[in-house]
């Protein structure tokens, strides 16, 4: 009957299903009872759900959820918690022994088996057989319970015959109990034990049965008797005599030895050496000379599994011998430039056996009388170097000049003695030409000329003749080249190479040999690696000729590096050698390592181009390669312009790039003929002195097909210079921040071209007109400070300016202006400026903060856009160029224009129904921005014009939605500014965020933030007094689409009274460029604190907070370069000033982005970290737009979870685990971690480009149970 109840039930419960799969906390294979006791099989059980669960013994049903199905009173289910199904036997029977599943009805069955085991009677606990102690130490007797629900107790009998009495815990003694799988083991712990405490210790489970083991305890021994004997002045011996103990035994040593001067203290563990005389030493060397040592001695003992330390002997101190170098000998100095020499020696013949850590060589000039001038004596330190010759480099040598030598050696506590003077007369060399040559292709050769010696090259004048047929051709080569490329040779042809010229006055001359090779050498393809064991690798690859073009090569080398985070000369780099054959096998590699393999073929004439670096390791649990690289056919990365103006004779340089899997080979057509070398990956073109107009063609090639581009070059002829009447130079002249000590005169030129300046000159006079003060100045400075003046008092500023004139003469006078100033009585005085009236007037508008560039659409048609501005409120003079951008919704720029300063118009090629930003900014002569703005154009799709046309006047045409954006400056001081915006023609939903950038005149980003779409206001602070700015505002959607944009400038003003002191000290941090992969980080420091400062510090950290650079560097520097980092990925950067102390005077920070890849994947944002249990998280993200999209770029393909243990300050305290994830899942539950440890997770989406930037990092503490 029941087995038809079971059959009824389980069909019953199959039927069930849920959402979350059911599954068991733990696995517990065995249970172990006594006949007659009662015991527990435990079943813990998560994510249950509407399942039911189910206890079967032996295909008999027991229990059904917590309702007993068997006849039987013993049985019954316990569940103290909600996870715990526990199934409970009173009074064991040895029958119940065997399988017990605890099952739950999924489909299929999940169950989990656990065996019974029923013993006759309870085995006793488990001691060791014999304890020892040293006297005055802890002895630990650990007891091994039958049960991990057992309780031990312990008692004690001090022999056989005595009674014995329980053992409570008191300061005597300690009773622990294990945690977790040792919860059956029990320790006593025994504190400061004596000889009283021998005897026997039994410990007794809840059962009954007992065990018992006895406690020796063993008398430390005496410490060693220790002498200490100083063999030389770097070295010590110490002996000893081995103690002689019957209950236990000597393992060995600690000797403590003492540097009494510094304080620092070694530590040597040393073994017995078993000698039957019982005589023990130890010998040290590496000590410094004429210094005193302490040193002890402790002995090791053996007590039963432990070593224990004994006493340390009694100190003994030995002073070392006093040893100084005697002077090194054959001091020869040897030219090795024109500034520097080499000096070598040989080490002196040591009288004792001392170290010597290196050596001093001094140097110095002498004077016409042979005497040497100590002022200028330099010092070169050289350590580190072995045997029988040492050598060391002397720089910074003048020609012609006469040098005095000397070596000495050195140890820890001084400098021995010098070597006998040497005289050295550094000579120059005559000065000669050096013509060097390399073979670039089989039709093709690069010619360098360099000089030796000192001496201005002049006249050069280049030849070649082919060796079999002399005759000499002239090559087209100027004087101010150092290279040059010679094309169209003959394959297989030697040729001489000849260049002559002036130098230092003489005519040189110098002659090369070149043999061009037979063919080119080809890239090997289809490389490919397959591993043949776990710790090597079998590479192939083809060599295919095409059309006889190329022969094949003498061999191939294989270049085989490691890829990973260590130095690069640290990384294994290994090449293997083979001839007449396609193939070889790589040995000794290291499981899980990654390696980079690139293959190259080779002739008598060299090396042909490499393979694309092919990516691989070898798994530890098989032998396979994992597939890195997926091919794809080459595509450009840039667009060429269409067409290129140049005038005669200038030079053209223009790059094309593409990329693809293999790497294409990038190659140059001049009208359809080949030009240069083809590259890989990228090839720059450089043209000098074009004479004619060409078509330029760039060809990208790879197994996977071609591609190619062109670029019209066309000749314009020079324009016709201006008749008219020349400008007129003007100049502006004022004094300010006046005091009664100080004052500075300013100006700044008004009209005119400023670089026809050369210098200024101002004299500074009284109101007698005495002349206090004359100065010449460069012709970009622009004020000039007084110091020490008379409160009270007037003076007057003259300047004056020179330069060439018009009529092309040098060192003219051009103008001359002045202006007059009374100091202040006192500094509290009301600040007054006098300013005197310059040559020529300036009009109001010519302010260059006032600089407008007004921007207007004209027309707009589906393809086209008319556009045109003007530049307002400077004088156009100014105006140096127009540089015009054209940037689409994804703010991909598209078009970067530079135009002329009289050209104001532009027509524009645009695509139908397609929204664009265009941005107009107007140059100077020195690269400063003077103005810029931007407008936004919708270009009307063919179908809504056609609409627009056939509209009556009744009805009014479609217009395109267009949000646009406002930015204004508020509250604008000396060193902060408040920005305002508005947004107009689109609802607060459609937008995702807005990002605002500042930059300064040079084009320098100062500041990128990223802002909650509520946003609409931002202050800006550190900023600098007088100095322009300008602000570019984006709205950006979900998608990472721009909505609107909007630019602005702004100005800062001059300081106040109680702004000076704090602002002029202020630390400005900004970027001056950044790509995506590095970074240069800039700072500015202002003088008023550079006296105070000792260096600076700059740190480099990543989004997680942790460290990657830190870089101690001078008070004068001003900028840093970092490579090597992560596309799309943000960092912030930290400068830290330093006092003369080393205190921190200033800090501030940078926080940036890099430039994003093409079609890279958004940074994810990490909605929750959800805590499941105690050893597992639930992380739940979310996508975000990609930075720079592309086909495809919004389709992610996988994920990457990183994760890793922090402490309490959020620093990682180990390594990064990764968890990768497949498919477009956001969320991922994370198992086995640690109870009561606190993580990191980080995330990367990834999609068919490449992996994304890692997302903020978000923190999780588990707890402990």
């Amino acid at each position: 009957m029941w087995t038809a109840v079971l059959i009824c039930l389980c069909h019953c419960l199959l039927l069930v299903t849920s959402q979350d799969a059911p599954e068991f906390l733990e696995e517990q294979q065995q249970v172990v009872a006594v006949k007659g006791t009662q015991t527990i099989i435990p079943c813990r059980i998560k994510n249950l759900g509407s399942h039911r669960v189910l206890w079967s013994f032996e295909k008999i049903l027991l229990t059904f959820d917590d309702r007993r199905i068997t006849d039987d009173m013993r049985i019954s289910l316990e569940r103290p918690y909600k996870t715990e199904w526990n199934l409970h036997i009173g009074d064991v029977r040895p029958t119940d022994a065997g399988m017990y599943s605890c099952q739950i009805n999924t489909n299929p069955m999940t169950s989990q088996i656990i065996k019974l085991v029923v013993l006759d009677e309870q085995p006793s606990p488990v001691v060791p057989d014999e304890v020892a102690a040293m006297a005055g130490t802890k002895a630990e007797i650990m007891c091994k319970l039958p049960d991990t629900n057992d309780i031990g107790t312990w008692s004690y009998k001090a022999d056989e015959k005595s009674e014995g009495r329980t053992i409570i815990e008191n300061d005597k003694y300690d009773l622990l109990a294990g945690e977790g799988q040792d919860s059956h083991v029990h320790t006593l712990v025994i504190n400061d034990v004596r000889a009283g405490d021998e005897g026997f210790y039994f410990c007794r489970a809840r059962s009954g049965a007992q065990s018992g083991t006895s406690l020796k305890v063993v008398v430390p021994p005496p410490p060693p008797s220790l002498e200490a004997k100083a063999e030389s002045p770097n070295k010590l011996t110490m002996r000893w005599k081995r103690p002689v103990l019957g209950q236990a035994d000597v393992t060995g040593y600690t000797l403590y030895i003492n540097n009494i001067e510094t304080g620092k203290e070694h530590i040597f563990e040393v073994d017995s050496n078993e000698d039957p005389t019982g005589l023990e030493s130890f010998s040290m060397g590496d000590l410094t000379t004429n210094t005193t040592y302490m040193v002890q001695l402790a002995t090791k003992l053996q007590m039963g599994d432990e070593v224990v330390t004994g006493k340390k002997s009694p100190e003994v101190n030995i002073t070392t011998p006093y040893f100084m170098p005697d002077a090194p000998g054959w001091v020869k100095v040897k030219r090795q430039s024109d500034d520097a020499a080499e000096v070598t020696w040989r080490p002196p013949d040591a009288k004792t056996s001392g170290i010597i850590r290196g050596y001093r060589v001094t140097y110095y000039p002498l004077a016409g009388n042979r005497k040497p001038i100590l002022a200028k004596q330099k010092t070169v330190e050289v350590e580190g170097q072995e045997g029988n010759r040492w050598e060391a480099r002397l720089t910074g040598l003048r020609p012609k000049t006469r040098y005095q030598v000397q070596v000495a050696g050195y140890t820890r506590k001084g400098v021995g003695r010098s070597s006998k003077p040497v005289g050295y007369l550094h000579k120059t060399l005559p000065p000669e030409l050096s013509l060097n040559g390399r073979v670039l292709s089989k039709n093709s050769v690069l010619l360098t000329v360099t000089s030796l010696g000192n001496g201005k090259m002049g006249n050069i004048k280049m030849f070649y003749t082919e060796a079999s047929q002399p005759s000499w051709k002239r090559l087209d080569f100027s004087s101010e080249w150092k290279f040059t490329v010679v094309g169209g040779l003959d394959p297989r042809t030697s040729y001489f190479f000849k260049v002559k010229g002036k130098i230092g006055g003489k005519m040189k001359h110098s002659v090369t040999h070149i043999t061009t090779p037979p063919h080119d050498l080809l890239v090997p393809q289809a490389v490919s690696v397959s591993a043949t064991a776990s710790t090597s690798i079998e590479v192939l690859w083809d060599y295919v000729i095409a059309n006889g073009s190329s022969s094949l090569p003498l061999g191939y080398i294989v270049h085989l590096e490691e890829t990973s985070e260590k130095d690069e000369d640290e990384r294994r780099h290994r090449q293997s050698v083979v001839f007449n054959r396609t193939s070889v096998e790589v040995k000794d590699l290291t499981p899980d390592v990654k390696y980079t393999i690139q293959v190259v073929a080779f002739n008598g004439f060299g090396e042909g181009p490499r393979t694309d670096g092919l990516l691989f390791h070898i798994a530890e649990s098989g032998v396979k390669q994992d597939a890195v690289n997926e091919p794809y056919p080459p595509r450009f990365t840039h667009v060429l312009p269409e067409e290129l103006s140049i005038q005669s004779g200038e030079t053209v340089k223009i790059t094309c790039e593409a990329d693809g899997y293999p790497v294409p080979e990038v190659r140059w057509f001049d009208n359809g003929e080949p030009i240069g070398e083809p590259a890989q990956g990228s090839n720059q073109l450089f043209m000098a002195n074009v004479r004619q107009s060409t078509v330029l063609t760039c060809r990208a090639t790879s197994q996977w097909g071609d591609i190619e581009t062109s670029t019209k070059v066309l000749m314009v002829k020079d324009e016709e210079e201006d008749t008219g009447q020349e400008d007129n130079l003007a100049i502006g002249v004022i004094t300010t921040n006046i005091m009664s000590t100080t004052l500075t005169v300013a100006w700044e030129i008004i009209a005119g071209d400023p670089e026809s300046i050369d210098h200024f000159e101002i004299d500074i006079t009284d109101d007698t007109d005495r002349i206090l003060l004359t100065r010449t100045l460069p012709g970009q400075t622009n004020s000039f400070n007084l110091r020490s003046l008379q409160p009270g008092a007037e003076y007057r500023a003259k300047l004056r300016a020179y330069g060439a004139s018009p009529t092309g003469k040098q060192d003219e006078l051009l103008l001359e202006a002045t202006a007059s100033a009374v100091t202040l009585s006192s500094d509290d005085e009301e600040r007054t400026t006098t300013t005197r009236a310059p040559i020529v007037t300036p009009p109001p508008q010519q302010n260059k903060y006032r600089a407008w560039l007004p921007l207007s659409i004209v027309d707009v048609t589906p393809n086209s856009a008319l556009l045109s501005w003007d530049f307002t409120g400077l004088d156009p003079r100014y105006v140096h160029l127009f540089e015009l951008k054209v940037k689409s919704r994804s703010n991909f720029t598209l078009l970067t224009e530079t135009l002329k300063p009289n050209l104001k118009v532009m027509d524009l090629t645009l695509q139908p129904g397609q929204f664009y930003f265009v941005q107009v900014r107007a140059f100077d002569r020195s690269g400063r921005v003077l103005a810029l703005n931007t407008t936004q154009v919708a270009t009307p799709s063919k179908e809504m014009q056609e609409e627009t046309v056939e509209t009556t006047d009744e009805e009014e045409a479609p217009v395109l939605k267009r949000a646009s954006l406002t930015l204004t400056p508020h509250a604008v001081t000396g060193e902060a500014a408040r920005l305002d915006w508005s947004l107009a023609g689109a609802q607060q939903e459609d937008i995702d965020q807005f990002v605002l950038k500042v930059k300064d005149e040079q084009d320098r980003t100062l500041l990128r933030q990223d802002m909650r779409r509520e946003s609409r206001s931002l202050t800006l602070s550190n900023l600098s007094p007088r100095t322009k700015y300008f602000a570019e505002l984006l709205a950006v959607d979900d998608k990472g689409a721009t909505v609107a944009m909007t630019t602005m400038s702004f100005t800062t003003t001059s300081l106040t009274t109680d702004e000076t002191d704090d602002d002029s000290t202020n630390l400005r941090v900004f970027t001056e460029e950044l790509d995506s992969n590095l970074v240069k980080v800039a700072w500015y420091v202002p003088p008023k604190i550079l006296p105070d400062l000792s260096g600076v510090t700059v740190q480099l950290t990543d989004i997680a907070n942790v460290a990657l650079l830190t870089q101690q560097m001078s008070a004068l520097t001003r900028s840093l370069t970092v490579r090597n980092l992560q596309p799309g990925e943000r960092y912030k950067a930290h400068v830290e000033l330093k006092g003369q102390r080393g205190e921190v005077v200033r800090s501030g920070f940078l926080e940036f982005d890099t430039e994003p890849t093409p079609g890279m994947p958004g940074r994810p944002d990490i909605r929750d970290v959800e805590v499941a249990n105690n050893s597992a998280v639930r992380v739940e993200w979310r996508n975000t737009p990609s930075p720079s999209p592309a086909a495809g770029s919004n389709e992610i393909t996988g994920y990457v979870i990183n994760f890793a243990l922090v402490d309490n300050s959020n620093q990682p305290t180990s390594g990064t685990y990764q968890l990768p994830i497949f498919g477009s899942a956001q969320y991922v539950v994370i198992p086995n971690l640690r109870a009561g440890q606190r993580y990191m997770f980080q995330v990367a989406a990834r999609n068919q480009y490449s992996f994304g930037p890692m997302s903020a990092p978000v923190f999780a503490s588990l707890p402990r149970n």
